[in-house]
């Protein structure tokens, strides 16, 4: 790894160390050294993302400003696996997060409307309560479920919101997605049909849609039923636009988020740091129907090598050279920690290989009939709890870590963290 790589990856970690020490300081010259270590943590953190923006290759630099494959680290963020078009099951759990309103906090709206005319802001269903929260949803909106738009729609209605508040939301493309793209309908519901029947201001696109001969091949050999979908789904439709703003991977602070998984073999020979942001920027290009574009190899591949159908990371137990791989692939990430969904996780939200992955599927859907639960991270991973429908779950009942702090592993980055934080105890 590049040394400019290591020093944006290490900046992130040196500013979480700097606010451990400002919090666990039992002295005044102890507070003012954890201040001035933090101060200068956020300073090196500017100047690394700063050096980002300034190497990226001009040719990324526009598709990343409007769609960022990175974001700098947050004091909150909240992370829900795979939704599968169960818009019920998808409401829970973001009120679980207290991302949008309970049904307690709308009646009690609804009161003060009764007898306040003249309140401003009026409390919605889909209103966005998270402030400057960030929500990273892990791909698989589509499929198994009847309301696929309606879970798409509330997900842009959100991340609009968030932005205005300073948060943000990150929708990550799943197999599923890029199943329908390809016109691959085998895990569509008769109700997931019938939702794209339904006339509304982005199926209208249709009516304005060109496409080229072999969609409209393609189309005319579907049964009757299927053919708004596909030509909603398909690259250049309106659906698929829509999907197309979403990225397969992105990386906030020090946590890196994606699907299934990625890998060492995902990097291949490109040694500049943006692969990644390739990687999202050619999907884009595809599901737009550029002229030319074609899905990436890597994510076209339908086995365990592709980002989105991995699951080395997943399995109950991961063989030991497959965690070996992950914090090789972290180091190419400049990343700490793998969030992914795709294999319904038994037990629930949990993490493994020594605390460096953690799988967020629950099997949310009424498909799987799995429990509403999201992972809460707190200031780039110095606290971690998994929110459930009981309350707050510390990490430390999920994993079998000694200690409370999922980031601090046996990893290349947590001993440079370990490392800072020792010289600056003996300072």
């Amino acid at each position: 790894m590049h040394d400019d790589d290591s020093q944006l990856r290490s900046t992130n970690l040196s500013a979480t160390n700097g606010e451990l020490e400002t919090h666990g300081a039992e002295s005044e010259s102890g507070g003012k050294l954890g201040e001035t270590a933090s101060k200068e943590a956020r300073e090196l953190e500017e100047a690394a993302y700063e050096k980002y923006w300034a190497e990226m290759p001009e040719a990324l630099a526009d598709d990343s400003r409007e769609y960022p494959t990175r974001r700098k680290a947050c004091r909150r963020i909240i992370a829900i696996g795979d939704v599968h078009g169960d818009l019920s099951a998808f409401l829970s759990v973001l009120r679980i997060a207290g991302l949008i309103p309970t049904p307690e906090q709308l009646d009690e709206a609804i009161s003060r409307v009764s007898t306040d005319d003249e309140m401003e802001d009026e409390l919605m269903w889909d209103t966005w309560l998270g402030g400057d929260t960030v929500l990273v949803q892990v791909g698989d909106q589509l499929d198994r479920g009847d309301e696929e738009r309606r879970v798409l729609h509330l997900l842009l209605s959100l991340r609009e919101q968030a932005r205005a508040a300073g948060g943000d939301v990150f929708a990550l493309l799943g197999n599923h997605e890029l199943m329908n793209a390809e016109a691959d309908f085998r895990y569509v519901t008769s109700g997931g049909f019938a939702e794209f029947t339904r006339l509304d201001e982005e199926l209208e696109g249709l009516l304005g849609c060109e496409f080229d001969v072999d969609v409209i091949s393609t189309v005319s050999g579907m049964h009757p039923f299927m053919r708004t979908r596909a030509l909603a789904l398909l690259p250049g439709g309106p659906t698929a636009k829509l999907l197309s703003e979403f990225n397969v991977a992105v990386v906030v602070g020090s946590i890196a988020f994606v699907h299934g998984g990625l890998a060492p073999p995902h990097f291949g020979e490109q040694k500049d740091g943006y692969v990644i942001e390739r990687l999202n920027r050619d999907t884009r290009r595809f599901l737009r129907g550029e002229p030319g574009a074609r899905l990436p190899q890597i994510l076209g591949d339908a086995s365990s090598r592709s980002p989105v159908w991995m699951r080395d990371y997943s399995n109950p137990r991961p063989e030991e050279h497959h965690c070996n791989r992950l914090a090789e692939t972290l180091q190419l990430m400049r990343a700490d920690v793998m969030v992914v969904g795709h294999t319904p996780q038994a037990l629930g939200i949990n993490c493994a290989c020594n605390g460096q992955v953690w799988r967020v599927d629950t099997g949310l859907s009424s498909a799987y009939g799995g429990v509403p639960e999201c992972l809460e991270i707190l200031d780039d991973g110095k606290q971690v709890f998994v929110l459930t429908e009981n309350g707050r779950v510390n990490a430390s009942a999920r994993t079998t870590l000694p200690r409370k702090d999922f980031t601090a592993v046996s990893s290349p980055a947590s001993q440079h963290r370990e490392q800072q934080r020792s010289r600056l105890l003996k300072t």
